[in-house]
């Protein structure tokens, strides 16, 4: 997501294009679980970019807050936001899992898009008693499927894109909190997907926190791989040389 957005140039917007406002502030989702007429509200998630030179809007991650946590905007956006996206709902007969996209600076919102199916954040959000998608289909053969409560504590995912080339991935134990993984023997080319990583925690900066730091051992893990996948094997050393093998 966002990879294919750019700053624009002079002139008219080529074809398959169209032009979207630059405004301040942070990225948002609206996730939640439609029935054609209304909206239920499943998380307000923070989200952020992973910029590149060129894709400077490509998704990253996003952070799914505790559930005793405070809204990061005020009441009063989140339940304008709310009420617009129910319009749309009932302007649209949409129904199953959808997010709003939006952007805040914490006095006014814009929308950016609708998302009319599981998106992105599916794996922070789908941790109810529940299985979401399971409540999608019901959701989309008009029943009204039980969601159960919100999770009490934070989680956070974000994708990890190659930083450089990998020539072949080598053979790697995944830890279990690294999804979207590459067989062994693929090739990764600079700035394409390699994973994805999820992280908990009590509240959303410990969540947040515990996502970097698991994201660095896995960097750090799969260059040792690396490495010493490719080490050059030592040579062979003459018979009956010191720490040499003696053949008979």
């Amino acid at each position: 997501g966002g990879g294919h957005i750019r700053a624009a140039t002079r002139g008219p917007a080529p074809p398959g294009a169209y032009f979207q406002a630059r405004v301040p502030g942070r990225a948002f989702a609206l996730n939640f679980l439609a029935d054609a007429s209304e909206v239920r509200v499943l998380a307000l998630t923070e989200q952020w970019s992973a910029a590149s030179p060129l894709r400077p809007y490509r998704y990253a991650g996003a952070l799914a807050p505790g559930r005793d946590e405070a809204s990061p905007l005020p009441p009063a956006i989140v339940s304008a936001i709310v009420e617009a996206a129910g319009r749309l709902v009932r302007a649209t007969g949409l129904r199953g899992l959808a997010s709003a996209d939006l952007l805040s600076d914490g006095t006014s919102w814009w929308l950016t898009e609708i998302n009319p199916r599981p998106g992105a954040t599916l794996d922070v959000l789908d941790r109810r008693g529940v299985p979401l998608l399971g409540a999608h289909v019901a959701a989309c053969l008009g029943e009204a499927p039980a969601l159960g409560p919100a999770p009490e504590d934070a989680a956070a995912s974000q994708i990890c894109y190659a930083a450089r080339d990998h020539a072949v991935i080598p053979a790697v134990a995944w830890p279990d909190h690294v999804r979207d993984r590459p067989r062994a023997g693929t090739r990764v080319t600079r700035d394409a997907p390699l994973c994805t990583v999820l992280a908990g925690g009590p509240d959303g900066p410990a969540a947040r926190q515990e996502l970097w730091t698991r994201i660095a051992s896995l960097r750090d893990r799969l260059s040792e791989e690396e490495t010493h996948e490719h080490q050059p094997a030592e040579p062979e050393r003459p018979r009956n040389a010191p720490g040499g093998a003696l053949r008979r």
